[in-house]
C-alpha cells in the first residue's frame, strides 16, 4: 500500500479553497434568498397615539414622570424597531399598506409590564383584533426583516424598580381610568440625529384610497 505525505502549505492551501468555496456558496444563497437589510437604531416603523386622542394628555403625563424615553420617544407602539439603514418607504411597502384599511386599536387600562435586569418597563396593551400582527408580520416579509423575537405590540409608560412596580400599576390604572380607542389610518416612520428626539420623517397612509405619503 502506497503512503502519502502532505505538507503544511499543501494542507493550508487546500483548507483555503474549501473557505472560498463556502464563502462562495453564502454569497449565492444570499442573492437568490435575498439578503437581509441592514438595521438603524435612530430609526422606527410605528404607529403614534394622536394627540386628540382620550388620555392623551395622561399618558404624556405619567410618562414625564416615569419614562425616561419620554423626551427621545412620542407616545407610540413600535412595529419595527431597529428600523433600516434606508428610510424611504419601498413600493413593497406601500402595497402592503394599501391592502389594509383603517381599522380602530382599543387600548386596555391594565397595565402589564417586562421584567428587566434592574428592574420592570410598565406598559398597556393595544388590541386590534390581530391586525397589528398581521401588518407587521406582512411589513417584515415585504422588507426581507426578520424578528429577533415575538411580536407583542405595546405602549410603553413607564419603568419602575421591581419592589415599586406594582404600586406603580395600580396608579396608572387609576390616573387611565378605563380601555380607550382610535383609529388607526397611517403608520409612521421616525427618525433621530444622534441624541436628538424622534421626529416624524413620512407617514404611510393604509388603504388604497390613502396612496399618498407625507
Amino acid at each position: 500500500m502506497q503512503s502519502y505525505t502532505i505538507s503544511r502549505k499543501q494542507a493550508f492551501k487546500g483548507l483555503s479553497s474549501l473557505v472560498t468555496q463556502a464563502r462562495l456558496i453564502v454569497t449565492m444563497a444570499s442573492k437568490t434568498s435575498g439578503s437581509t437589510p441592514t438595521t438603524n437604531v435612530q430609526a422606527a416603523l410605528c404607529v403614534l397615539i394622536p394627540e386628540d386622542t382620550v388620555c392623551f394628555a395622561d399618558i404624556q403625563d405619567i410618562r414625564s414622570k416615569h419614562d425616561k424615553a419620554f423626551v427621545r420617544w412620542p407616545p407610540h407602539v413600535n412595529l419595527i424597531f431597529p428600523y433600516l439603514h434606508d428610510v424611504e418607504p419601498t413600493s413593497e411597502l406601500l402595497q402592503v399598506l394599501q391592502d389594509f384599511d383603517p381599522f380602530e386599536i382599543e387600548v386596555s387600562n391594565e397595565p402589564s409590564h417586562f421584567k428587566q435586569r434592574n428592574g420592570n418597563t410598565v406598559h398597556l396593551k393595544p388590541d386590534s383584533g390581530g391586525v397589528l400582527e398581521k401588518i407587521q408580520g406582512d411589513v417584515c416579509k415585504a422588507l426581507n426583516v426578520t424578528n429577533k423575537r415575538d411580536f407583542h405590540p405595546h405602549l410603553t409608560l413607564a419603568q419602575f424598580a421591581k419592589a415599586d412596580t406594582i404600586n406603580g400599576e395600580m396608579n396608572i390604572a387609576k390616573l387611565i381610568g378605563k380601555p380607550f380607542k382610535f383609529e388607526c389610518n397611517q403608520l409612521t416612520i421616525l427618525i433621530r440625529e444622534k441624541d436628538t428626539p424622534f421626529r416624524v420623517h413620512k407617514t404611510l397612509p393604509l388603504g388604497k384610497k390613502q396612496d399618498n405619503t407625507t
